[in-house]
């Protein structure tokens, strides 16, 4: 990180709905973090068991006061919880964190120094791992859904939009013709779990083809801020502390 850059402090939103036997691996990796996160904000997409493993995590850490939790009132996808915890963003830069998917030790460090500028869009490599953590494949191929924009870029492009998939790649598209540009730092510590449950793989989705097909077709139109409005939610833990229903 430039000793002279804006980017001072990362959040991470997660947007949680099943997955339940990763959850805790996953926060944890996010609470283990070589440098520090200034937020985890965790959207629990209508899921009550889902909330009850993501509030015994929140309980149990020792970075309490780093974590925002939100729950959907009724499950809405995980653009809809995306798009509630970028209401929540107060750091500087925010990334995102798939529930089922880890971060290295080493991530939150690697984005904040690879910010070179506001219209920074930040990556890492990725490597693949199984079912029980052990690593399959590293690729050099950014994810679309673990890039990382300063708050000024997300202010000015918006929210995601509420597609069913492939919103993250537009949401780079966009920022890439408000002047964004690339910056990769050249480590693995994006840690992407390779099951049969993921929605893109999901033959009940069908994410993986027509339907994917049908929204990456809409990449390129003029669109450059967009708004949605939050879908309906209450907030449980805020800045570390419970909220009184």
């Amino acid at each position: 990180m430039l000793t002279t850059s804006p980017i001072k402090t990362l959040a991470v939103v997660v947007p949680i709905y099943g997955h339940h036997a990763y959850i805790r691996e996953c926060l944890y990796s996010l609470t283990s973090q070589w440098t520090s996160l200034n937020q985890i904000i965790l959207v629990v997409d209508g899921d009550e068991k889902a909330l009850k493993i993501a509030m015994e995590c929140f309980y149990d850490s020792r970075s309490r006061g780093a974590f925002t939790i939100a729950m959907l009132e009724n499950n809405s996808g995980s653009y809809c919880a995306q798009n509630v915890g970028l209401s929540m963003l107060e750091s500087d830069a925010v990334s995102f964190c798939g529930v089922d998917d880890m971060w290295s030790p080493s991530r939150s460090r690697d984005i904040l120094r690879s910010f070179h500028s506001h219209n920074s869009i930040v990556n890492t490599y990725s490597r693949k791992i199984d079912t029980s953590g052990n690593g399959l494949k590293r690729s050099i191929h950014p994810l679309g859904g673990c890039y990382a924009y300063s708050q000024d870029m997300i202010q000015r492009l918006g929210m995601f939009r509420q597609w069913p998939c492939s919103a993250d790649s537009d949401m780079f598209y966009r920022a890439q013709k408000l002047g964004g540009h690339l910056s990769m730092y050249r480590a693995y510590s994006y840690l992407y779990r390779q099951h049969g449950d993921q929605l893109t793989h999901n033959k009940e989705t069908g994410f993986g083809s027509e339907v994917r097909g049908k929204y990456e077709s809409m990449w390129h139109d003029e669109t450059i801020h967009h708004q949605d409005d939050l879908s309906p939610h209450r907030v449980i833990v805020l800045n570390g502390s419970s909220v009184d229903e």
